[in-house]
């Protein structure tokens, strides 16, 4: 059970995996009791995981058939969800995962999630965003993992510890402490270079070597050429920019004495860095 319950975990896609509770389904001789709710994805019915799981229980007979939902297009991983999921369908004989694309990205899926636990159907597991990770967990019924790993996976209970990092781990805990999912992948900035514009504005083709010579070059293009000298991707949430500012020192939010969160990046560490950002 050790080796396929880790496989089935560790197959979900970017952001973090999260495992949500079942809804409750009539007792049948297939589903259990009326009113009880399922603590795992690997125990998830098809009659509680919605009608792409149905679809799919036709075909794989004694398998029990769940859903997985993520948020990755063709052109942005979903390719390789694909090849994962089939993978791992072949080669487990008790579990069929069936793949669900939601497009809009986080915010799309969290929207269908909610309509979908309107109507009392939800996935086994889904994708969510760390910028939802208070959101889900406020409004969704969820299984930890620690305790779906030590109901169903005894002999590996120290799963989480062994294979991730404390601060790796840390990305899928939520603002009471408590761990939502588990972190799958870290997206890493890249900082691309226009050896074009360097030369244009007389500055060395082999780019900066550090953040001071990022404004440094920027604010020289700038003069040189009129055109800008630095842009920062933003797609739907800031964690690029969060990620260069904690890395100088700041953060973004901080404990109050209240106990509450607030925003904490208006130091000289954070300014500084958000100031390069804006050339």
């Amino acid at each position: 059970m050790r080796k396929k319950s880790m496989r089935l975990m560790a197959l979900a896609a970017a952001g973090l995996m999260s495992i949500l509770a079942g809804c409750s389904a009539p007792a049948t001789a297939e589903s259990p009791e009326a009113g009880t709710s399922q603590q795992a994805a690997a125990s998830e019915t098809p009659q509680q995981t919605g009608s792409g799981a149905e679809k799919g229980s036709q075909a794989s007979g004694e398998k029990t058939v769940i859903e997985y939902w993520h948020c990755n297009a063709e052109t942005q991983g979903g390719l390789v969800v694909d090849e994962l999921v089939k993978k791992f369908n072949e080669t487990n004989d008790h579990i069929e995962v069936v793949a669900k694309y939601n497009p809009d990205m986080y915010k799309g899926l969290m929207q269908n999630l909610q309509a979908e636990a309107a109507a009392g159907n939800s996935p086994a597991l889904v994708q969510i965003g760390w910028a939802f990770l208070d959101y889900f967990s406020n409004n969704f019924s969820y299984v930890p993992p620690q305790e779906a790993i030590d109901k169903f996976d005894q002999e590996d209970t120290a799963f989480l510890q062994d294979k991730f990092l404390p601060n790796v781990l840390e990305l899928a805990v939520n603002s009471s402490g408590e761990q939502v999912g588990i972190p799958y992948s870290l997206s890493s900035p890249v900082l691309y270079i226009n050896r074009d514009l360097l030369r244009e504005a007389g500055l060395s083709e082999d780019g900066p070597e550090n953040w001071q010579e990022v404004s440094e070059f920027a604010k020289t293009i700038k003069e040189k050429t009129g055109k800008y000298g630095f842009y920062m991707q933003e797609p739907a949430d800031f964690w690029a920019q969060q990620g260069l500012i904690e890395s100088s020192g700041a953060q973004m939010l901080t404990t109050g004495a209240d106990g509450k969160k607030q925003a904490s990046f208006a130091v000289p560490e954070g300014i500084e860095r958000c100031s390069s950002m804006q050339i």
